[in-house]
């Protein structure tokens, strides 16, 4: 009985075995845990693709207390996600013009949690997510802090630096708790941007003109410089955004905070805005017409040699001429500071300055 028992399992048992070094070969080794650098890598996928000249499988870290790795690397697509609170992160592009891939390099100091460390891909999107093991960004994972409600994470210690190629993006999505986050010259053409209660600073090149960008905060600090973007819409809670170099249009809803925007070139900009207090920066000699409707607050004006506090609905005519470029807002309250760069405010009063022209409907 126990012979005919083994001489039906050895076949079995070799067969198991030519399998396995069959898919070895196809997808590569994946050791489910090894210590690399003071951090644990567990890789949970392997999938490979051929859209794609680099391709890395998706890999999850954690880096632990004082560990730290360099330069481990992940594909790149036409799209980036970036899914990132508690840390301190540095973003941006490589110095090498023929790189296809990305890197990151991590080291965790923190001595309670350790750092999650995610990439992977979805279609032609990268996705990267790094954050305390604590949080996380899955709604499902209850027994953790979300990402939304990381307010506290005030004392980093964890830092980051991300390295892409530098290419034309197609999309770029931010979604940050909280934490500091600084993206340097990642040229994309369209950005959506959710910032909870960290520090943003985003600089973009000189020399690229994305075609939007949309930004929304909670209690959150939000720095633009060099955006150029051709469309902008801001949506803000208590926090505050500084945005510069945009071009063309806009719009913004605010609901506590403080904002600038600043324009390069100028056509529209449709103002919703509760409380909080919003400036508003043209290029020099730009006539406009404000579509005012307010309920409380003043939109006070300053452009070039003429200036005016407008505290009563009604469109008016800002420059000298007759222009098709719009200003549309709605204040519920606090102010709103129309200017720009080259303004020369006058010595009299500016409610009685004849440059702001009141037009009657």
């Amino acid at each position: 009985m126990l012979k005919r028992t083994l001489t039906f399992l050895i076949p079995i048992c070799i067969g198991s075995l030519i399998i396995a070094g069959v898919l070895q070969l196809i997808l590569g080794a994946k050791p489910a845990d090894y210590h690399y650098g003071g951090g644990t890598v567990i890789y949970s996928d392997s999938r490979y693709s051929d859209n794609s000249d680099v391709y890395y499988p998706a890999q999850d870290y954690i880096v632990l207390h004082n560990g730290e790795f360099k330069e481990s690397f992940f594909s790149v697509y036409d799209s980036l996600t970036f899914k990132l609170s508690g840390v301190n992160v540095v973003i941006n592009c490589s110095d090498d013009d023929n790189s296809k891939r990305g890197a990151v390099s991590v080291k965790n100091e923190n001595s309670e949690t350790g750092t999650y460390v995610s990439f992977y891909v979805k279609g032609d999107e990268t996705i990267v997510e790094i954050h305390p093991s604590d949080i996380t960004f899955d709604e499902q994972e209850t027994e953790k802090i979300n990402w939304t409600d990381d307010a506290f994470s005030t004392d980093i210690k964890s830092t980051v630096i991300i390295s892409l190629p530098a290419k034309e993006y197609k999309n770029l999505v931010l979604e940050q708790g909280s934490g500091i986050v600084n993206i340097n010259g990642i040229n994309a053409q369209n950005s959506d941007i959710t910032l909870c209660s960290g520090r943003l600073s985003f600089i973009g090149s000189k020399d690229y003109s994305p075609e939007s960008i949309k930004l929304k905060t909670g209690s959150g600090k939000a720095t633009f410089e060099n955006v150029h973007a051709k469309s902008c819409d801001l949506d803000l809670g208590s926090g505050s955004a500084d945005i510069s170099g945009l071009m063309g249009k806009g719009t913004a809803n605010i609901d506590g905070g403080t904002a600038t925007m600043s324009f390069d070139s100028f056509s529209y900009m449709d103002i919703s805005k509760d409380s909080g207090t919003l400036n508003l920066l043209l290029p020099p000699q730009t006539p406009a017409g404000i579509h005012a409707e307010l309920k409380a607050g003043t939109i006070n004006v300053n452009i070039d040699n003429s200036a005016a506090k407008i505290t009563e609905s009604g469109y008016y005519a800002v420059g000298s001429e007759i222009s098709s470029n719009l200003i549309k807002v709605q204040n519920n309250g606090g102010d709103i500071y129309i200017t720009n760069h080259a303004a020369n405010i006058p010595e009299n009063d500016p409610e009685n300055n004849s440059e702001i022209n009141s037009i009657s409907d």
